[in-house]
């Protein structure tokens, strides 16, 4: 049971303690600083395509939110709530075709995901937790999810090459962080300028980097869609890019597999990205159906965060 502080009101500071980090707010407090009026539009949706029999693509779209509502306290806290960061998580993830368990591989990577934000990640305490620490406890997650891999592929009796690739973005506005594995991608529009965040980590990438692939061969080439870098895939090594920008409203995010882009053309996704009076869950639709409409022959996934 909780009891009436017998504290005399009359007491308590009018101004907030500096003593107390958190409990010395004396009004419904915020930790995120000053607000910002930006409320994204969010959609996401998944399907298997025209071609394939099972959709081995996953993802996630959600929000971060810690609060704390004060019963009661001997010192500080007449605040009644106070809230901690607020940020938004996005994921898609990519299994590894042509090996059993790519769906399997896929759903643990975004469950690795969602636990590490939810339960490694100091961010009541950082509301902008720097891009080095967000990527050194996802790495250490995913070390332990490349784990988890093998031994679920032992206790189930799948192949211990099952991988996928990961792609997440964070957002605690204005700050996107994009933390990535394998040749799933993360694109930015702004002012209706369609940009790659993400560097697929294919064969045909590396060649073209190093020059020794020619940007005119490099869609038809039969290395484009060769891993250099997954979560699985039988390998414990990994190969994880991280960024980070800041964001601005209006911006749009749109994270995707290569059942979107390599169906449908960087202008088609700049073109319906930029359909800005439609409602996002549209535009996703469309995005995939064009996809399908070109063909479909692989998973299609699309989860997009508008910021207006």
């Amino acid at each position: 049971m909780i009891h009436g502080s017998e504290r005399d009101s009359s007491e308590s500071p009018q101004t907030h303690e500096p003593t107390l980090r958190l409990l010395g707010h004396h009004e419904s407090a915020s930790l995120l600083g000053p607000a910002v009026h930006v409320h994204p539009q969010l959609a996401a949706q998944t399907d298997v395509g025209c071609v394939r029999k099972r959709n081995e693509d996953q993802y996630l779209v959600a929000t971060l939110q810690r609060s704390l509502r004060v019963l009661d306290a001997s010192v500080g806290a007449t605040a009644p709530r106070i809230d901690g960061n607020a940020g938004l998580l996005l994921a898609v993830a990519d299994g590894v075709g042509g090996v059993p368990g790519g769906d399997v591989a896929s759903a643990v990577a975004i469950d690795t995901v969602a636990d590490c934000f939810l339960s490694a990640l100091p961010w009541l305490d950082q509301p902008q937790p720097d891009s080095g620490l967000v990527a050194r406890e996802m790495r250490h997650a995913l070390e332990a999810g490349q784990l988890r891999l093998r031994e679920i592929a032992a206790r189930k009796g799948l192949d211990r090459r099952m991988g996928t690739t990961l792609t997440v973005a964070y957002v605690t506005w204005p700050r996107l962080q994009i933390l990535h594995i394998g040749d799933s991608r993360a694109y930015l529009l702004r002012n209706e300028s369609l940009t790659h965040l993400t560097r697929d980590q294919t064969a045909a990438q590396e060649m073209l980097d190093a020059g020794v692939l020619r940007p005119q061969n490099f869609e038809r080439s039969p290395l484009r869609h060769m891993l250099t870098s997954a979560l699985g895939g039988g390998s414990l090594e990994f190969q994880l890019d991280v960024q980070e920008l800041t964001l601005v409203p209006g911006d749009i995010i749109l994270l995707c597999t290569d059942g979107l882009y390599g169906e449908v053309s960087d202008e088609l996704i700049q073109r319906e990205l930029s359909l800005r009076e439609r409602a996002a869950k549209y535009t996703v639709e469309r995005l995939i159906q064009a996809a399908k409409e070109h063909g479909g022959r692989d998973n299609v996934t699309a989860v997009m965060a508008s910021f207006l």
